[in-house]
């Protein structure tokens, strides 16, 4: 089991620092429209659904519906990792990393955001590292069960290396907006109006449900754009519930 924790660790970590590292521009999201013809009303079609039950009914004609799909993002520069991020209700996003020596000045950016992550699961891995009988502790060794290896200085100049290495681009989330755009998708009875959220990157969930919230839908689909059913899935569905507040009341 300890093996094959480490595996995932470590590929996870392949997967952040290689040289397809995922990025995205900094520019908010689009709206990615697709106008339905009206016909008859449809079954559901996509993905998972999501019945948000302060949405407001639709209106004569069509019935309304916010497709969300959702990627997991990563900044298209090495530098766009480093912006402090705050969401559309004026909350900052963090702190992270606190208790790893984070700067203060990084502690709401995509970076230090990552950095916990991993450094989280490497506390798991190596459960009671300073043998103080208190496991998982996120710290970095002998004040947490972190190896000293993994610093946040050692983690932030890793990150511009790899990104050194690739021309300084990231093409995951554009990749992943251009497969949005192109989508034509027609259901007899419905208007479907095409979001695109990110985990990782800006446009956030809670920025989307922001959107979506200020709009006359009777429903909303959200479509996982991951590889596989992971704690990333999980993410999604907890980022979802602690946003239901914006389409109740």
């Amino acid at each position: 089991m300890l093996i094959r924790t480490i595996s995932i660790v470590l590929l996870g970590m392949s997967l952040i620092f290689s040289s397809f590292a995922s990025g995205d521009d900094k520019d908010a999201n689009p709206s990615f429209d697709a106008q339905i013809q009206a016909a008859d009303p449809g079954g559901d079609a996509f993905g998972g659904n999501l019945s948000a039950p302060g949405f407001l009914p639709p209106g004569q004609g069509s019935k309304r519906v916010a497709l969300m799909f959702v990627g997991h993002g990563e900044p298209a520069t090495v530098e766009d990792g480093d912006v402090p991020i705050v969401f559309p209700d004026g909350s900052p996003f963090g702190p992270h990393g606190v208790e790893l020596g984070v700067p203060e000045a990084y502690q709401h950016t995509e970076w230090a955001a990552a950095y916990e992550e991993i450094a989280t699961a490497l506390s798991y891995i190596f459960r009671d590292l300073n043998a103080n009988g208190v496991v998982h502790e996120l710290g970095i060794v002998p004040d947490g069960d972190v190896p000293d290896f993994f610093t946040w200085e050692a983690f932030h100049a890793s990150v511009y290396d790899y990104y050194g290495l690739c021309g300084n681009y990231s093409p995951h989330n554009d990749s992943l907006r251009r497969h949005v755009d192109s989508l034509d998708i027609r259901i007899p009875g419905v208007q479907i109006d095409i979001y695109l959220a990110l985990l990782d990157e800006v446009p956030r969930i809670r920025d989307v449900e922001h959107e979506i919230s200020n709009g006359r839908y009777d429903e909303l689909v959200v479509i996982p754009l991951l590889v596989s059913n992971s704690t990333h899935t999980d993410e999604i569905t907890d980022q979802m519930e602690d946003v239901s507040h914006l389409t109740t009341g």
